[in-house]
Order: structure tokens, then sequence, then C-alpha cells
């Protein structure tokens, strides 16, 4: 699971960097909520962690030194814009255009490899526009990927301590 820590923490960073986001979290239907999105810096982007298939024919459950594993995995953004001007041409082409910079910030996005593992260039394979009420679009992006999990050896980090206790049978009466 470690290459898909890396993924999402990678991801968050990425969007936090991006200079048309002025809120990224973590998606939990935020923006389909009136009392949460009046709170909310616009535009928003919420990261969903998506799927991963792990591709179990290159491991062998009995081998006790395990070779890194790879899998497919997705992402999805939920990219929020607010306006109060109704859903007019400028507004569309405003939230388009923000739509555009994040795909642009998250589709050259790759992982180097890593301790933890890796995961290959984003690749954008989904997209859906909704419209929860008047004044909030959202487009919900899905990015794939392929991931190669290290799997970290931590024996060595356990360390085996003796502790020495010494029992007296010396009582004390007054």
């Amino acid at each position: 699971m470690s290459a898909y820590r890396f993924l999402y923490d990678s991801v968050f960073e990425a969007l936090e960097s991006c200079s048309v986001i002025n809120t990224v979290e973590d998606y939990n239907e935020q923006y389909l909520e009136p009392e949460q999105y009046n709170l909310v810096k616009y535009p928003a982007a919420y990261i969903e962690t998506g799927v991963v298939n792990w591709n179990k024919d290159t491991t062998e459950f009995t081998i006790t030194e395990l070779e890194p594993q790879t899998g497919t995995a997705e992402i999805n953004i939920h990219v929020v814009f607010n306006t109060l001007n109704g859903l007019n041409k400028v507004q569309k082409d405003r939230f388009f255009s923000i739509c555009d910079f994040v795909v642009d910030t998250l589709q050259r996005l790759q992982g180097g490899n890593t301790e933890i593992g890796t995961f290959t260039t984003l690749m954008r394979t989904r997209e859906e526009y909704i419209t929860p009420n008047k004044q909030l679009r959202v487009a919900i992006i899905t990015f794939s990927t392929q991931l190669k999990d290290q799997f970290i050896n931590h024996s060595d980090e356990y360390v085996e301590e003796t502790v020495e206790l010494v029992l007296t049978k010396e009582i004390e009466i007054d």
C-alpha cells in the first residue's frame, strides 16, 4: 500500500501548489451538503481515492522474500467551481480553464523510484461534469497509473532488549 500512499501524497502536493486551486482536501461529499460549501474557498479540489487492482500473478504466496508487486490504480479529482453569476458562457469558460489547468498539472505527474514504491505518469481516463445546484459546477476527473509497491523488511527495525529484574526477600517489620 506504500506506493498508493506515495501517489496520494504526490497528487495532494501537486494540487496544493496549483495556482488556480484555493482549497485541497479529501473528498467526503462536501459539495453535496449546502451548509458545507459556503465555508470553502473556491475553486476547490477534492481527492477521492479509487480502486487499486494488484497483479497477483507475479507474486507467489509461499516466497518469504517478496518481490515488488505491481498494479493499476485510479484516483479521482473533484474540481469544484462556485459562481453567483449563473451558468453562462463566461463562467463555463473559467470553469473549463481551471479544469484544464488541473489536468495539465496532474497529467505530467509521476513518481520516481523510492524505497516505498513508484507510479508511472498519470493518465486521464474519464471525466464527468455535474451541477449539484445553481451555484456549483463540478468536474470529476479520473486518472489511472501503474503502481510498483516495494515491500520493506521491517525486521531490522525491531530491537530486542533484555530487562533484568532482581527480587529480594527482605521484609521490614516495625
